[in-house]
């Protein structure tokens, strides 16, 4: 316990306000986060904004977890070196020096200078690690992993592994037990530092970043050379005892185990650091193991690679009980299938146990026979890209195994086909989707069981994730909080970058945010894929050209395809942003035939109305220019309720003004 008075005087010393010092002095007493937000009167975003200001006045930098306890223990440091000072001013009877009193032990400004700590106790304590954590994100609650934990410690604490590879698919908790384990290891090393991949930073940077890290002075003037920014990096990881992560190493590896073009030096850096006589550690995160780790674990050098699993059952059970989203008794015994259909993949079970409401309406039952449709589809999708033409039982026999963490007997398979009413041989269909190396019979228990090929399970994981994502995302951008949906529809991408429709509803989400350059990347991306999602995003990619003054160009953009396009809505647009364009010409007849068009195909799009009305107000036609400024107007109200709410375009509230200054002053 750190006195109050202590506390009080310090906090004095270094400029922290009173509403600081009430959310610092119940911080390093315990309290949760929400409890003092709540005894406080504050928001936790309030909350969290006095904690970092008290963190920075400490001096106390970078992200993450791990600033509390690194603040409680220089608090303790500091008051333990108030009792040391007070001891050596004491005299050898143990009586206070002359006008000392016993209050000093306790009173900042009663210490004298910070000098050598004569108490051996003290003196021979540990110094506190430098523990930047960079991009590492906050992990309030973890469940379950207690033996990757100790797995995780002993390599890298005991084993003085110099580097460990933690693998697994999305979603499967990489960089929890990444942040959890750092948390509970820290205090073995001198530095421990913390840096994500996920921006895909050049190596030379990730290596002056790590340098200016380690080094005790600030690094102005480091050498060009990629090889010698490694030689001085491997001195610093030499001369002291330092833990370093690269967290998301996959996003600079291509979907094998080789680096994107330009990271490949990444591959010798790694060597370097397993290669080289030093006393430090490398932990990286990823979604597969590089190539150049493959090959030195077959030279016994001190690489360890630990592949996380899904959670068990009970750790599962408590992500699910934190939603606090169910209620029915039914529902809870019903759980069981839920971690077993998303294979403990804590990821899937937090999107779908916080968000079960939004995606599934709340009935459990329908959340279990949709998830299976979907994921027989995406099998289903999987398969044709393969080629591979499979009969209804070994489909469902695939299903059935999709996203399992342990193997499958086949008496349990026979048993799960004959409750959907199949009654097909097992047998054959087993032999032959392990023939096609689809399936992989499993050597961990006697009985013939079967698990999934992991790359086939890896994909069915992360298309379901990014299904889930988008769905997210798409209603975020819909209730108007664009950076949230930005950021789910971002994730869609990483975990599928093929999703045509993460790509156009990102698209539009960047048009929100007035990204025109990033909109259009994602427009162009979606144009690669399904027909429909094709136009739809050349339309959007032709309004853009409009707005940006490239009449021309959308008007062969619109034109390559509108011949082929058979969805009514998407035609609609089409006619609609030609008709635009026709207009910005001065081409009225022919402008207005596309917007008509357009209504007879969508007569609730507002926008139309109003290019329309622009057009008859060019023509002189003033009376019919009003109603469509009406209609338009009448529109916009319609499509702003839930039914009606898509993709509202920036343009129209400025439009909006537009129409009301008409319709009050029709003649100007």
């Amino acid at each position: 316990m750190i006195p109050q008075n202590f506390l009080r005087n310090l906090s004095t010393k270094l400029g922290i306000s009173d509403n600081e010092f009430d959310a610092l002095s119940r911080a390093i007493q315990g309290e949760s986060m929400d409890a003092i937000a709540q005894e406080l009167g504050v928001s936790k975003d309030a909350l969290q904004k006095r904690l970092g200001e008290v963190y920075k006045k400490f001096q106390i930098m970078g992200r993450g977890p791990g600033k509390l306890a690194r603040l409680q223990q220089i608090l303790i440091s500091q008051y333990q070196q108030q009792i040391a000072n007070f001891s050596n001013a004491t005299a050898s009877d143990g009586t206070p020096a002359k006008n000392d009193t016993a209050q000093s032990a306790v009173s900042v400004d009663a210490t004298p200078p910070i000098r050598e700590v004569s108490s051996p106790e003290i003196a021979n304590a540990k110094t506190h690690p430098r523990i930047d954590w960079g991009e590492a994100p906050d992990v309030p609650i973890f469940y379950g992993r207690s033996a990757e934990l100790a797995t995780l410690k002993q390599w890298i604490v005991n084993d003085s592994s110099r580097l460990v590879a933690l693998l697994g698919i999305g979603g499967i908790g990489k960089t929890a037990l990444a942040v959890t384990a750092l948390q509970q290891i820290q205090d073995e090393f001198d530095y421990c530092i913390w840096r994500s991949l996920k921006e895909r930073p050049p190596m030379p940077n990730i290596l002056f970043d790590l340098i200016q890290s380690l080094s005790p002075q600030s690094v102005t003037d480091l050498p060009e050379n990629t090889e010698k920014r490694i030689s001085l990096l491997l001195k610093y990881l030499s001369s002291s005892r330092c833990l370093l992560v690269l967290d998301e190493l996959d996003s600079i590896l291509q979907k094998s185990d080789h680096y994107q073009e330009g990271y490949e030096n990444y591959a010798d850096l790694f060597q370097r650091i397993v290669t080289s006589g030093n006393q430090s550690c490398l932990l990286i995160t990823s979604w597969h193991q590089p190539l150049e780790i493959t090959l030195l674990r077959e030279q016994s050098l001190p690489i360890k690679v630990l592949q996380l699993n899904g959670l068990d059952e009970q750790s599962a059970q408590k992500i699910i009980y934190s939603a606090k989203k169910f209620s029915s008794s039914n529902e809870n015994n019903s759980f069981s299938e839920m971690i077993q259909l998303y294979g403990g993949n804590p990821l899937l079970l937090n999107i779908v146990a916080a968000n079960f409401a939004d995606l599934f309406s709340g009935n459990f039952t329908q959340f279990i026979q949709q998830t299976t449709l979907v994921i027989q589809q995406i099998l289903r999708d999987f398969l044709q890209k393969i080629s591979a033409d499979l009969s209804d039982t070994e489909i469902y026999l695939l299903c059935c195994l999709a996203l399992r963490t342990k193997p499958v007997s086949t008496n349990d398979l026979k048993s799960n086909l004959a409750v959907a009413g199949e009654i097909s041989d097992v047998q054959p269909a087993l032999e032959s989707l392990i023939k096609q190396a689809i399936l992989v019979k499993s050597s961990e228990v006697v009985e013939d069981s079967f698990i999934l090929n992991p790359e086939v399970k890896k994909y069915i994981t992360h298309q379901l994730i990014a299904k889930y994502l988008n769905q997210l995302g798409h209603k975020k951008y819909l209730s108007g909080e664009f950076q949230t949906a930005k950021a789910y529809l971002t994730q869609a991408i990483r975990f599928n970058p093929d999703l045509a429709a993460s790509h156009y509803n990102l698209g539009a989400t960047y048009e929100q945010l007035q990204d025109l350059f990033k909109a259009r990347i994602h427009y162009q991306i979606a144009t690669g894929f399904n027909k429909r999602g094709a136009y739809a995003a050349i339309s959007n990619l032709a309004r853009l050209e409009i707005i940006s003054g490239n009449v021309e160009t959308a008007i062969n953009l619109i034109l390559q395809i509108l011949d082929k396009v058979k969805d009514d809505l998407v035609l609609a647009a089409l006619h609609k942003n030609l008709g635009w364009a026709y207009f910005l010409q001065n081409r009225y007849q022919e402008a207005q035939l596309q917007l008509v068009k357009s209504i007879e195909l969508n007569n609730l799009h507002s926008p139309t109305y109003y290019i329309l009305a622009q057009v008859k107000e060019a023509q002189g036609n003033i009376q019919e220019a009003l109603v469509y400024y009406e209609d338009f107007l009448k529109c916009d109200r319609s499509d702003k309720q839930p039914q009606g709410a898509h993709w509202r375009l920036p343009e129209l509230d400025v439009w909006k003004i537009t129409a009301r200054q008409r319709l009050n002053f029709p003649h100007n």
